[in-house]
């Protein structure tokens, strides 16, 4: 009698994190803090990008979903099709470019954007 084979499912080949501020990945030169003299020009560029993105992520985004939310009982959008219909197109929020092979992704079980990009 033959033997049974356990099947493994295959390990995703994406990951999924939140939308933040640094996600882009726009700005990590991997600046030490000020320890190398390359720093003092380094943080400063890096610290612009994170500012922008923070912007869109932590001011922009969040008070187009509370208005959202507001209107709609405490909840956001329950799919992502609805989630970029009517938070991002709709609140005119300009999400920054995200590097080739991730893409953004509303959960909306966790009600959160998060980008997907490869393992």
């Amino acid at each position: 009698m033959p033997e049974a084979v356990e099947e493994k499912t295959p390990e995703p080949q994406t990951v999924r994190v939140k939308a933040e501020a640094g996600v882009t990945g726009k700005g990590q030169y991997g600046s030490g803090g000020g320890e190398k003299p390359m720093d003092i020009l380094l943080v400063p560029l890096e610290q612009h990008f994170r500012v922008k993105e923070r912007i869109v992520f932590d001011i922009q985004l969040k008070h187009t979903e509370d208005l959202y939310k507001a209107e709609h009982n405490d909840k956001l959008p329950g799919t992502h099709e609805e989630y970029m219909k009517e938070i991002i197109e709709k609140g005119g929020v300009k999400l920054p470019q995200l590097p080739d092979g991730h893409r953004y992704v509303f959960d909306p079980k966790e009600q959160q954007l998060m980008v997907e990009k490869p393992k």
